[in-house]
């Protein structure tokens, strides 16, 4: 059977979305069936594009084709949402043997043909990396969550089907990925298990098991050998990942260790033995010294290799020689140090530990011995007896010593001046005294203590790079005597593992007087040279005239050249996005367009077309009450009315939209002035009440209000008066030293000095004036005097009843630098606000006596937490009586507001000694406060009964949501219980907030059967809700709940 002769994109599409059906033969009859039902019928000519529109019903569509007698199906996906926006461009992804280049938006894939020109969109493909297994399969890996305790996603995409044809989700975690040897190694965290999965089998298998480790929980992964070593309780695992069958167990036993390089060490009483069954190599020596090696340098290290020794003691020694001396004291001494001759001085050594390191044909052991040296005795009297202690001094030596099978020689004699630099592919780098050493078996070669160092393996051969204040020397480890490159300028110092290529500005000529680029090729030993026919554009001016990337040089005129062949391409415009690993493909980016470059090797020229993405994002997004009607800002800053069932704009106006009022009327402010009107968004006409004044912070039934500003003012805290800032500054002048001597700069010295006479002179004159004052404030030395010791600050906002002048201040705590958000209780016994303090966040809450019918506010009792991690954002209250907060770790901090939590006001060490010693659901609890660990408030729906959270990472196997798309989960929760009933996906970026105008875009519609999102990436989503309100639903047990999205 032939592949399927048409496919329609995007396979998951939502309420308004447009489709495309790609036909590969002629004359075809597709058919649209919804619930069994044919709705229409398409005609297609080969290799056309036909659009699909009107699959408005949310579920699932079936299209189906018969051709030459086979019946041909797929199966599209519509979702019970409306999306907008286009997201944003995040990275592109080309490849050598394939007519498809991948462009990922945020929360979609975009596949362009190359040779039908045409850019296809699938939806919630929106991977972290993709690689080319094959000229028609690409393997999609989505990191989702953290790194230490997210998982990676898996899947192999096939550009015939234009589907995933499998993949390994929610529940593994990347060790290495090699597409070129078409396997890849994970660890599956469900089963603390390693595997190794063949990507594409020779018979098509996908994800096929070739390799398993089971017990594999304490794994290291040495990225530089290739090998994973597996820790299990009686033995050690090596497994290398470039030879999937090459692996062995060595066995943990009382006289082995064995290291991270799968050394295994053996003692017995006259020998020492490595063994190293992955390289072949195998070292034996006598050897009867003691040995006592370090923990941290081994995997295993039995018991004995283990030890410590110990200094004799000196208590016999001490008391007599104080017996022998305290005679000849005076009767009126109490204290004495007695300090020894020279000759007297006991010296004494022990060995504290040791490193082994493995060389050829020998073994390199590095002593680490403690000197101590016996100087004196210290004695004091007490109580008419004479008690005396040692006096020592202690001292590290270190000493490098060579063993052959029967041999040993000292490399370094012992020295307190001793780092261990390096040690790789049995090469030993150590600092000693003013030098470095770097020893492979007996070769030795000395370097200045300014040099430093760094291996490559390549191809198998060991380089050695010594680099000298900007200048390399290069080594293979095997010959010490001739360097390959000595005392060159490196241009590609970071990526000489990637090239396996050295640029460096050198002395040889290659295409023009002028130039001095120069290039050796590691792999192949030799010096390879740029093709001179190809210098044009005057190309070659200076090897600083040259940029180095990891996958490409580029010269001032922008001419590509490939870094492991030297071979010069063309030259583009723009700046490089990404581009294929032989760069026949380039993807740059120009003015905000996207352009995609493919070299053509006849002209040996790049041919560039553009690449047309949708950049359709909106700023804000609001829904109206009723759920019908959007408020969207382009990125003209221009105003929408949008009709969500229509899918259309219905007008555009002016202004900067405020809010929806609770009857759903427009508020917005006038462009160019502070006037704010209100408009029936029927016919936008101008209905603004007479004196209607607009507040950010208003309760929700409109009676009271809050200020947005944070107010300051200033008192004298030696008279209580109120002073204003003009009297501060001079207070401040006179009294404080400025900033800028905080860190004193030689130069500034005498200024400084100057500065610091004035002040102490302003000081001493203000002290003496106001002495009795400064003593009732503790104060009784002019010296301590600064602004701070005399101004009080006092920070406030007001509440007031709206349509009057009466209003009631908010203090502050005096360390509250922002004022983020504030709400009122739907009650309107209740004002809340959050901010950022000078460290931490804070939660500020204060119980309110409002009398409407004699318009009284007052507040009667408050209570502030400091109990949030860093800054409190958003905050709002329910209609069911909780408070909810999030801060920047993020966690969200959820509170039930009533009488006894002014009562108790439970501090910040009592809730985080009690909070998480339980956790219902999602919430963590202890009395009145609930904390939602890793996850966002957006807010309440108007009901109160349900909670909007948001969650970056998220994991999928929680949500049974999409695994390739790097994403952002949107929670509906309980707010009573926790109980999450509800999970969306759909977004490639986190929810948008707007922090001047103090709004996160998200809301429920009145009836809160709609939920509306926009995400930072500019797309905004409108979910149709279907909660079930079952008993178990209620109670926040287990509920089933249909998915939207």
């Amino acid at each position: 059977m032939i592949e399927r002769p048409f496919s329609i994109f995007p396979s998951i599409g939502y309420k308004n979305s447009q489709f495309q059906i790609l036909t590969t033969k002629e004359d075809l009859k597709i058919e649209i069936f919804y619930k069994g039902y044919r709705l229409k019928e398409i005609l297609t000519s080969q290799g056309s594009t036909v659009l699909l529109q009107k699959l408005e019903k949310p579920g699932i569509y079936t299209a189906k084709c018969d051709y030459k007698g086979e019946l041909y199906e797929q199966v599209v996906s519509i979702k019970d949402a409306f999306r907008l926006g286009s997201s944003e461009f995040k990275k592109a992804f080309v490849f050598n043997d394939s007519q498809y280049s991948f462009f990922l938006m945020k929360d979609r894939l975009l596949l362009y043909d190359e040779v039908k020109n045409v850019l296809l969109t699938e939806n919630h493909y929106s991977p972290t990396e993709i690689h080319q297994i094959d000229e028609n399969n690409f393997l999609f890996t989505t990191d989702l969550g953290t790194k230490s305790t997210g998982i990676n996603n898996l899947g192999v995409y096939n550009t015939n089907s234009f589907s995933i044809i499998g993949e390994l989700m929610n529940d593994y975690q990347t060790i290495e990925i090699s597409p070129k040897k078409n396997n890849a190694w994970l660890f599956k965290k469900s089963t603390q298990s390693i595997h190794c999965f063949e990507l594409i089998s020779k018979l098509g298998v996908v994800f096929k098991e070739i390799r398993k480790f089971e017990n594999a929980r304490d794994y290291e992964y040495d990225e530089k050998q290739g090998r994973i070593s597996i820790n299990q309780d009686k033995k050690i695992i090596f497994t290398d990942t470039q030879s999937v069958n090459k692996s062995i167990e060595i066995a943990k036993t009382s006289d082995n260790a064995i290291d991270r390089f799968g050394n295994n060490l053996l003692r017995d009483e006259t020998h020492l033995k490595f063994i190293n069954q992955l390289d072949n190599y195998e070292l034996n020596i006598n050897y009867s010294n003691e040995l006592i090696l370090n923990d941290s340098d081994f995997l295993h290290l039995g018991s004995e290799f283990k030890g410590s020794n110990q200094f004799t003691d000196l208590t016999e020694n001490t008391n007599k020689i104080k017996t022998a001396i305290v005679d000849s004291f005076a009767q009126n001494r109490a204290y004495f140090s007695h300090s020894f001759p020279n000759d007297e001085v006991k010296e004494e050594k022990i060995i504290i530990q040791n490193h082994v390191f493995p060389s050829i044909q020998g073994l390199f052991v590095i002593k680490k011995e403690l000197v101590r040296k016996f100087i004196g005795l210290t004695l004091r009297k007490s109580e008419g007896e004479w008690l005396a202690s040692p006096r020592t001094t202690q001292n590290y030596l270190f000493s490098v010593i060579h063993f052959e099978k029967h041999t040993s020689t000292i490399k370094i004699e012992p020295t307190n001046s001793f780092r261990i630099i390096d040690y790789d592919n049995h090469c030993l780098i150590v600092k000693g005294g003013s030098k470095n050493y770097v020893f492979r078996g007996k070769n030795l070669k000395v370097f200045s203590a300014e040099c430093s160092f760094s291996f490559y393996t390549i191809n198998g051969t060991s380089y050695l790079f010594v680099k000298y204040e900007e200048l390399y020397s290069v080594f293979e480890t095997s010959n010490f005597e001739r360097p390959i490159l000595e005392k060159v300028k490196i241009l590609n110092d970071e990526f000489i593992k990637h090239h396996e290529v050295v640029w460096f500005a050198g002395k040889e000529k290659h295409s023009s007087v002028h130039n001095y680029l120069n290039a050796f090729d590691l792999s192949r030993k030799l010096k390879i040279q740029l093709d001179e026919k190809r210098a044009q554009h005057s190309l070659y001016k200076d090897a600083s005239d040259f940029k180095f990337y990891q996958g490409n040089i580029l010269s001032s005129n922008n001419i590509v050249i490939d870094p492991k062949t030297a071979i010069i391409k063309d030259s583009f415009l723009g700046s490089i996005e990404t581009h294929s690993p032989d760069l026949n493909k380039i993807v740059s980016q120009r003015l905000n367009h996207i352009y995609l470059s493919l070299y053509n090797t006849s002209l040996k020229k790049y041919q560039e077309r553009e690449i047309k993405l949708d950049i359709n994002k909106y700023q804000e997004s609001y829904l109206s009450p009723n759920g019908q009607f959007l408020v969207l800002q382009d990125d003209n800053n221009k105003y929408l009315w949008f009709d969500i069932e229509k899918n259309e704009t219905v007008r555009f106006f002016s202004g900067n939209f405020l809010s929806f009022s609770k009857e759903g009327n427009l508020i917005i402010e006038e462009d160019g002035t502070r006037n704010v009107k209100v408009l029936d968004p029927l016919t936008f006409s101008d209905i603004t009440p007479p004196n209607y004044h607009y507040y950010r912070f208003l309760s929700p039934d409109g009676k009271l209000y809050s200020q947005l500003a944070l107010k300051i003012r200033y008192f004298n805290k030696l008279n209580g008066n109120k002073i204003n800032i003009i009297e501060v500054s001079k207070l401040r002048r006179d009294l404080d030293i400025p900033s800028v001597f905080l860190s004193i700069k030689p130069d500034k010295k005498q200024e400084f000095e100057r500065e610091k006479d004035r002040v102490d002179k302003n000081r001493r004159s203000f002290f003496k004036k106001n002495k009795s004052s400064f003593n009732r404030l503790g104060v009784y030395n002019h010296s301590k005097i600064t602004s701070q010791t005399v101004v009080k600050i006092e920070k406030f906002t007001e509440i007031g009843i709206v349509g009057t002048d009466i209003t009631t201040e908010i203090l502050f705590p005096e360390d509250l630098a922002y004022y983020n958000y504030a709400a009122f209780s739907y009650d309107n016994k209740y004002f809340g606000y959050v901010g950022k303090p000078s460290s931490k966040g804070l939660i500020h809450l204060f119980k309110l006596n409002y009398v409407e019918s004699i318009n009284k506010l007052l507040v009667t009792d408050s209570y502030l937490s400091r109990y949030p991690s860093y800054a409190s954002w958003v905050c709002g209250f329910s209609k069911t009586g909780y408070f909810a907060t999030y801060d920047s770790t993020p966690d969200t901090y959820l509170i039930n507001i009533d009488e006894e939590l002014f009562e108790s006001k439970t501090d910040k060490i009592e809730l985080r000694k009690n909070i998480y010693n339980s956790k219902s659901n999602i919430y963590h609890q202890y009395q009145k406060w609930n904390e939602i660990k890793g996850k966002n408030f957006l807010c309440f729906s108007p009901s109160g009964k349900y909670l909007a959270l948001s969650e970056q990472g998220y994991e999928p196997l929680t949500l049974g949501g999409y695994g390739h798309q790097e994403s952002n989960a949107v929670h509906i929760s309980f707010t009573e219980t926790g109980k999450i009933i509800d999970s969306f996906t759909g977004h490639g970026d986190n929810i948008k907030e707007n922090l001047g105008k103090k709004v996160t875009f998200v809301g429920f519609s009145e009836d809160e059967k709609r939920i509306m999102t926009l995400s930072s990436d500019g797309v905004v989503i409108i979910r149709d809700l279907k909660i079930k309100e079952s008993k178990e639903f209620k109670e926040g047990r287990n509920v089933s709940c249909q998915q939207c999205i």
